[in-house]
């Protein structure tokens, strides 16, 4: 069971792991879930990893973004109430992330012109403002702006037939508006393999794409698939990161 005593001890390990990263004394960090509410029962005012690491690093924005294989995907938006969602889009945030998700596709994964399918908000990305205008005032001319610096990026696309298409390479990485929307489809192929990267720290960060599953711990029913694809993807970008030929340098903002 989770305790206060648990939240105070996975906090202080998720700290430190940080420190050893920020001294270049670890080339990276893989964290294991975390329970939210034994993190709160401690008084710890961060909801999770990401809004800690963001703080403690000073990232002026971090990106969720999971890798399955040849599909990598990035959210726009995270964990928001799907009321908000068409509020919280803007056009300089999705510039931002993808920005932020073609660095690293360049960085850590030896990428020189990464191809970004970008979704749109409604379905059938909005029927040129049938269904909805997001797609016309918002994410078309981001796409434009990202297009005018540079970044290859294309949209915006039907969510319900976008997905087939990285699982044949046809695009480097999805940019989905909302959460569900891109998570739904990725574990449905990868469940038990997908990891979660936290793009836009100064450290490589990966954790399983799971939560704590109290309720099968000791049961001998845990499927530790995703860990270990974390700490292999890890690895990976530090890897990267130490043969920086494979990758050309960022583009200036």
């Amino acid at each position: 069971r989770w305790s206060k005593d648990t939240g105070r001890a996975s906090f202080a390990w998720v700290e430190r792991a940080l420190a050893l990263c920020l001294a270049g004394t670890a080339d990276a960090m893989v964290t294991a879930p975390i329970c939210k509410a034994a993190w709160q029962a401690a008084g710890i005012a961060f909801p999770g990893h990401t809004e800690l690491l963001a703080y403690r690093t000073g990232a002026r924005r971090s990106v969720m973004m999971f890798v399955a294989g040849q599909l990598r995907l990035a959210l726009a938006t995270i964990h928001l109430p799907l009321a908000k969602v068409p509020r919280a889009l803007t056009r300089r945030g999705i510039v931002e992330v993808a920005t932020i998700v073609d660095n690293a596709l360049q960085r850590y994964f030896g990428l020189r012109k990464p191809r970004l399918a970008i979704l749109g908000l409604n379905p059938h990305a909005g029927e040129e403002g049938c269904i909805g205008d997001e797609e016309k005032r918002i994410i078309k001319p981001a796409i434009a702006s990202l297009r005018k610096h540079g970044i290859n990026a294309f949209g915006p696309l039907p969510a319900d037939t976008a997905f087939y298409r990285p699982l044949a390479s046809a695009w480097d990485a999805v940019l989905a508006m909302y959460h569900d929307q891109g998570l739904a489809p990725l574990k449905a192929i990868a469940f038990d393999t997908a990891v979660n990267v936290t793009l836009g720290l100064p450290v490589i960060r990966t954790s399983p794409d799971h939560g704590t599953a109290f309720d099968i711990a000791g049961k001998n029913m845990a499927q530790p698939s995703s860990l270990v694809e974390a700490i292999k993807l890890a690895a990976h970008m530090a890897r990267s990161i130490a043969r920086p030929s494979r990758a050309r340098p960022k583009r200036k903002q």
